[in-house]
């Protein structure tokens, strides 16, 4: 998954070319979407992260045993209370970024599903994998008992493990 997400950062336009030339007959979003990745600079890669990728293991696990979706937990807890459980934010802002992907469990499908973001107009999921200052991601893949699988990513500019 990091991989990919790492292609689509530091070579946008090369990541359109071999992975969206043949979404973008699918017209809207993916057509949008390869538009933009033509036309965006290339940023740094991103670096794993323990407690990035605990706190989206624990969410992708919750997720997948109650069949919910979104971004708060069964309990109510947040992408950053999460986070928090496992790490300290050490940079400027104030909690991670969060995406989270139903269905595919394929890291290159889902990352394409997240940058495409069919239906979302905000484009948040796009948004987030091609933040500029973001540094880490954490991301776990789960069962999930509606979709199949889930896949839960966590981003951060700074993060210390626990």
């Amino acid at each position: 998954m990091v991989l990919f997400l790492n292609k689509a950062r530091t070579n946008p336009k090369l990541f359109a070319q071999l992975y969206l030339t043949t979404r973008k007959g699918e017209g809207g979003y993916a057509l949008e979407c390869y538009n933009e990745m033509l036309a965006w600079k290339p940023l740094h890669p991103l670096a794993p992260s323990k407690a990035l990728s605990l706190a989206a293991r624990d969410h992708a696990t919750d997720l997948g045993a109650t069949g919910a979706t979104g971004h708060v937990s069964s309990s109510g807890a947040d992408a950053a209370s999460r986070v928090r459980r496992h790490g300290t934010f050490t940079g400027p802002y104030t909690g991670p970024w969060e995406n989270c992907s139903y269905g595919p469990s394929d890291p290159l499908e889902i990352v394409l599903q997240l940058l495409i973001d069919d239906g979302v107009p905000s484009r948040g999921h796009r948004r987030n994998i091609m933040e500029k200052n973001v540094n880490f991601v954490g991301v776990s893949i789960r069962p999930h008992k509606t979709y199949r699988y889930n896949c839960v990513m966590d981003f951060a500019d700074s993060i210390k493990d626990n």
